[in-house]
């Protein structure tokens, strides 16, 4: 069983000026380090967990997200892509999961949550084109324990509803 975690990443964005930023951890390595072989074809060359709120780019706001990984929302949730994947990692500066996104199947089970599949995906630009699916090779699964699963992600629910 893995461990799910988050920690506050600090970093400088303009000189004197410093964003924080939550990422995932899996197992106390970050989730950005265990899929280090996935990175932007252009642009940065690492990926963040989509907790920017708000985004100008990302349609559904953190805790719209964080919702989602609790099994709330629908297939067509704009936290998701159509298929009903859900991101993990998307691009740092913009969280548009245009510029592509680590992304896997949650499945949510009696005492287990379950982040299946994981792998690279890209949206097409017509709905109708669907998305460009690559899985990773060897394959990419994580189970979390549900009860410790949920209690992290609503601690970051509360961060970031709304108030």
């Amino acid at each position: 069983m893995n461990e799910l975690g988050i920690r506050t990443v600090m970093e400088p964005t303009d000189p004197g000026t410093l964003a924080y930023r939550d990422e995932w951890t899996v197992d106390g390595e970050t989730l950005t380090r265990l899929v280090d072989r996935v990175s932007l074809a252009e642009g940065p060359g690492a990926l963040a967990a989509p907790l920017v709120d708000p985004s100008p780019f990302l349609p559904a706001t953190a805790s719209e997200y964080l919702d989602v990984l609790l099994g709330g929302g629908a297939p067509d949730d704009v936290s998701v892509f159509a298929d009903g994947r859900v991101p993990l990692l998307v691009c740092p500066v913009c969280a548009d999961l245009g510029c592509g996104a680590v992304s896997a199947r949650l499945v949510i089970g009696q005492g287990v949550v379950e982040w299946r599949d994981l792998g690279w995906q890209v949206p097409g630009d017509r709905a109708d084109e669907g998305v460009e699916d690559v899985p990773f090779t060897p394959p990419v699964h994580l189970v979390f324990a549900r009860d410790a699963y949920e209690a992290l992600v609503g601690r970051l629910l509360l961060r970031y509803r709304p108030t």
